[in-house]
């Protein structure tokens, strides 16, 4: 069986001469129930424990000297958000998704196979949100469709953790199968020693992101703490995700770093028999050919058909999370890539009907590069948070503090047990200078896929050129 995971990460720098401590270590996760001022167990305390001396409404002041402080494992409060405005920040999440996927994937890389997490985007900048104030706060609310004001926003994350933590279960079926999902987000805050960290910042990760905090040298051992956290990555997707952050990606000015890790193992519902995998041709993109594993099954699945494309829904166990994949016709590989869209998936589900399939889909392997994603969440009303002037308040009095890279990998795998898949994003910051910038359904050309949740939230999206090639 395969598993899937996802994970971002969000990482501010900020300039200044940092005071040390002469602890050899770098992080420890010492689980203490401060998180902020509420008062909630497990969610909060009046006290900044381990911390250093808390004030001004802080966390953690500049004579902490612990490693780790202000961790929350009690889960998330209730979310205050109606049916109908969940409904709304679903959509919302999937324009912002499916936008920047679209204003990334092109050039060379819309020739390529490719894959993307719009929902490890999401969630990492959602954090960064919380903590954006004025001019920067409404850039990222444009930028990530925001269409209902922070408040409510934070609690459809709240609402999104909570439904994709329910999906987990193990099942047997008639064939003695043992089928499972393991569907596990998890958040994580890392901050310099000498970071005063807002308990109203605290409070908004521990309650709506169910984030802790821990404390890092940054400025002293920048590298060590960067291998800390990608240790953590590591942990938290199964060791699907390594060495997130590189070398250069963490330096003496960063000041903390937001990390979301989305990780998934998912069994069709109706396995492939393996026996039943023979070797089969594939068109690819570049109008060559090529001899593939392709996997075969028949059976009543979700189907439509239309004048430049054809669409099938395989689903997981449960029926919880589907893979959608969209056949172009021949020739429409880029004129049907180019018109997925939030708008675009929810009419994707009209006409849809249980139809007996003869379904030819190939195994596959995709890993995705480095992609930046700055300069298109610029264009999408995120000038602010790029510049200078930048103004991340709500986390912390330091200034100035503003984003450098907003960078994302990901790995999907599909096989005759389910799906594998794993992605990593990271926003980066500085203080200083800003640095550069039985119907036949026979699946053997390019093709999109999208893997999504009842809730209609797209968790994952790519394309496959040529499925030989990773």
């Amino acid at each position: 069986m395969r598993t899937l995971a996802c994970l971002a990460v969000s990482y501010v720098l900020g300039s200044g001469v940092i005071a040390c401590t002469g602890r050899a270590d770098v992080a420890s996760k010492n689980d203490v129930q401060s998180v902020g001022g509420s008062t909630s167990a497990g969610q909060g305390g009046t006290t900044a424990a381990q911390g250093g001396t808390a004030n001004d409404n802080t966390a953690g002041g500049t004579t902490a000297a612990q490693w780790s402080v202000l961790n929350s494992d009690a889960g998330l409060t209730q979310p205050d958000i109606s049916d109908d405005d969940y409904a709304t920040f679903i959509n919302d999440a999937n324009d912002f998704g499916l936008t920047l996927y679209q204003d990334v994937n092109t050039g060379s890389s819309a020739q390529q196979n490719g894959v993307f997490s719009p929902t490890s985007a999401q969630l990492a900048l959602g954090m960064t949100y919380a903590g954006a104030v004025g001019d920067t706060a409404a850039g990222m609310k444009t930028a990530l469709h925001d269409s209902l004001g922070s408040t409510k926003y934070f609690a459809g994350c709240n609402r999104l953790l909570r439904d994709l933590a329910s999906r987990n279960l193990t099942v047997t079926d008639y064939a003695n199968n043992t089928k499972r999902i393991e569907l596990a987000p998890a958040n994580s805050l890392w901050t310099d020693l000498t970071v005063p960290v807002k308990t109203t910042f605290l409070d908004i990760l521990a309650k709506q992101f169910s984030s802790g905090m821990n404390r890092v040298d940054f400025a002293n051992q920048p590298d060590p703490s960067r291998i800390v956290i990608n240790n953590w990555v590591s942990d938290h997707t199964h060791e699907r995700i390594n060495d997130l952050l590189a070398q250069g990606d963490v330096d003496q000015t960063t000041r903390f770093v937001l990390v979301n890790a989305l990780y998934l193992y998912a069994n069709w519902a109706d396995l492939f028999v393996k026996t039943d995998t023979q070797p089969g041709t594939f068109h690819t993109l570049a109008s060559t050919d090529v001899t593939v594993d392709s996997m075969h099954r028949f059976g009543y699945l979700q189907y439509k058909t239309t004048t430049n494309f054809d669409l099938v829904q395989i689903p997981y166990v449960s029926g919880d999370l589907v893979m959608v994949v969209v056949l172009p016709r021949d020739g429409q590989f880029d004129a049907t890539r180019t018109q997925v869209s939030a708008q675009w998936v929810l009419d994707a589900k009209s006409g849809l009907a249980s139809t007996y399939v003869s379904l030819t889909l190939p195994k596959f392997k995709v890993e995705t590069g480095q992609m930046q994603l700055k300069d298109p969440l610029m264009s999408m009303g995120m000038q602010v948070a790029f510049s200078g002037s930048a103004d991340f308040t709500g986390m912390t009095n330091q200034r100035p503090l503003g984003l450098a890279a907003v960078i994302q990998k990901a790995f999907v795998g599909v096989d005759e047990d389910g799906t594998e898949a794993a992605a990593a994003t990271a926003v980066t910051g500085s203080g200083g200078a800003m640095p550069p910038t039985p119907v036949p359904f026979t699946v053997d050309r390019p093709f999109l896929f999208y893997i999504q949740d009842k809730t209609g939230l797209v968790l994952f999206t790519g394309q496959v050129v040529d499925p030989n090639a990773t």
